[in-house]
C-alpha cells in the first residue's frame, strides 16, 4: 500500500476539459463529490510530478494543481503515524505502557490513560497496557489494582507513562524498575512522567542533563535529589528529546493531549479534548496559534458543527443560510450564538481558517500561489498576496523563502 495524501478535486466550470478527463478516469463527472488519492507516480519513493497524479490507480496528466483541494482534517491527521514507508497496514498501532508503581495516584494514572483511550476511537490507534513489577499494586487512595501485566520488552514506538506516587513515599523508591526504564530509553521509546513520577525517571538516570518539571511542591526536592537535571517551574509539561515530564495531577492530561497531537495532529486531539470536556492548554514554549484548536473551549454542539464544516471546506464560501442549516438554527441566531460561544465572528473565524490553511499549503513547493488561492477559497492569487501581506507582513514568495519551501 503506497503512502498517500488525501485530497479532493473541485469541479471547475471554466476548465471543462479537466472535468471530462477526471470523469473518464473516475467514472463520475462530478469530481466535487469524489475523493481521490494523490500518489507518487512511480512508487513510494518518488516525488509527485508537478503535472501528473494518480486517480483511482491511473495516471492523469495536465495542469491540475490549481484544482487540487487538500482535505484539511485528513491532512493533519496524516502525520508521522501514517507516513511509514515500511508499513503496509495504514495507521500504526502504538503501545502505551503504563508503569504502575506502589502508592500511585489514581488521577495521575487515569487522566492520561483516558485521553489515549478516547483517541483510539477518534482517529488514533493506541493499545494500552497496565504493567508493573508485581501483579498487584495498592494505590495511594487505597484501591487495589490487580491483574497487572509483567513488564514487556520496550519497542521504539512505545509510550511509557509513569504516573505520580504519594510524595510521602518518595524516599522508598526501591521498587522502581530502573533497568527497564533505561532499556525503554535505549530502545527509543517515549517516556512520560506525571507529577512525582519524575522522581522515578531521575532514579533511572533519565533526567541527567535534561530539562524537566514536576509538581510545584516537589520542584526543589527534585532539583536537590538530581542536580544534573534542569528543573523548570511554572510549566504544564516539558519535552526534552524522548523524555516528557509534567506538573501535578491534571497537567498529565495536558501532556497526554500534546503527545496525541504529536502523533495524529490537531484535528484528532481537538476531538479528544471535546469528548473529555477539557480545554487544551499548551506549554509556554509551544506556539499557541492554531485555528483547529482555538475558539473551541465552548460546549455548543451547533457551533462546533459549523466550525468543523468551515475547517473541512476551506475552499468554499458558504452562505449564512447554509451554515445555519449545519447548526440547526436561523442565520441571525447563529451569528449571535457563534460570537457568544467563541469570542469571534463567523466571518472572522472563516477568514482565520482560510489564512492558516493557505500558510500551511505554502510549505508545499509543488503548489503555485494560484493553486493555494483556489484551495482556500480566495478570489485569485492577487487576493491571496494582499491578505498575506496584511497578516504576515510578507508576500507569499518571501514567506516561502524564509521557511525554505
Amino acid at each position: 500500500m503506497e503512502p498517500c495524501i488525501p485530497f479532493r478535486v473541485r469541479d471547475s466550470p471554466d476548465k471543462p476539459g479537466l472535468n471530462r478527463k477526471l470523469g473518464s478516469v473516475s467514472g463520475k463527472v462530478n469530481a466535487d463529490e469524489e475523493t481521490a488519492r494523490l500518489r507518487p507516480s512511480g512508487g513510494s519513493g518518488d516525488r509527485v510530478k508537478s503535472n501528473e497524479a494518480r486517480v483511482h490507480g491511473r495516471t492523469v496528466s495536465g495542469r491540475i494543481r490549481p484544482h487540487v483541494v487538500l482535505d484539511v482534517p485528513l491532512l493533519f491527521a496524516w502525520s508521522e503515524a501514517y507516513w511509514r514507508p515500511e508499513e503496509s497496514g495504514g495507521l500504526v498501532t502504538r503501545r502505551v505502557l503504563v508503569l504502575v508503581l506502589p502508592h500511585v495516584h489514581l488521577l495521575d494514572l487515569a487522566g492520561p490513560v483516558q485521553a489515549f483511550y478516547e483517541a483510539s476511537s477518534l482517529g488514533g490507534d493506541y493499545r494500552i497496557t497496565h504493567c508493573a513489577a508485581a501483579e498487584r499494586v495498592r494505590s495511594a487512595q487505597g484501591l487495589l489494582l490487580a491483574d497487572l501485566e509483567p513488564l514487556p520488552p520496550p519497542e521504539p514506538r512505545d509510550t511509557v507513562l509513569v504516573p505520580g506516587i504519594d510524595s510521602a513515599t518518595i524516599d522508598r523508591l526501591g521498587q522502581v524498575p530502573v533497568a527497564w526504564l533505561r532499556q525503554a530509553e535505549r530502545a527509543g521509546a517515549r517516556i512520560a512522567s506525571i507529577c512525582s513520577g519524575s522522581f522515578a525517571l531521575g532514579k533511572a538516570g533519565l533526567l541527567e542533563g535534561r530539562s524537566c518539571t514536576t509538581h510545584w511542591k516537589m520542584a526543589a526536592r527534585l532539583r536537590a535529589d538530581f542536580p544534573g537535571a534542569r528543573v523548570l517551574e511554572n510549566r504544564l509539561y516539558v519535552e526534552d528529546g524522548p523524555i516528557v515530564t509534567s506538573a501535578g495531577v491534571a497537567s498529565g492530561i495536558d501532556m497526554a493531549l500534546a503527545l496525541i497531537e504529536r502523533d495524529h495532529g490537531p484535528v484528532v486531539v481537538s476531538k479528544v479534548a471535546r469528548e473529555m470536556v477539557v480545554w487544551i492548554r499548551r506549554s509556554g514554549d509551544r506556539d499557541q496559534a492554531s485555528i483547529y484548536l482555538d475558539h473551541r473551549t465552548h460546549l455548543h454542539p451547533g457551533v462546533h458543527r459549523v466550525q468543523d464544516f468551515l475547517i473541512a471546506h476551506p475552499e468554499r464560501n458558504p452562505s449564512l443560510d447554509e451554515l445555519g442549516r449545519q447548526a440547526g438554527m436561523s442565520p441571525r441566531n447563529l451569528t449571535r450564538v457563534f460570537r457568544a460561544a467563541t469570542g469571534v465572528t463567523l466571518k472572522g473565524f472563516a477568514h482565520k481558517v482560510k489564512l492558516q490553511v493557505a500558510s500551511e499549503l505554502m510549505d508545499n513547493p509543488d503548489m503555485t500561489v494560484e493553486a493555494v488561492a483556489s484551495s482556500c477559497g480566495f478570489k485569485d492569487a492577487r487576493h491571496l498576496r494582499r491578505i498575506f501581506k496584511e497578516n504576515y507582513g510578507l508576500a507569499p514568495a518571501a514567506w516561502r523563502a524564509r521557511r525554505g519551501a
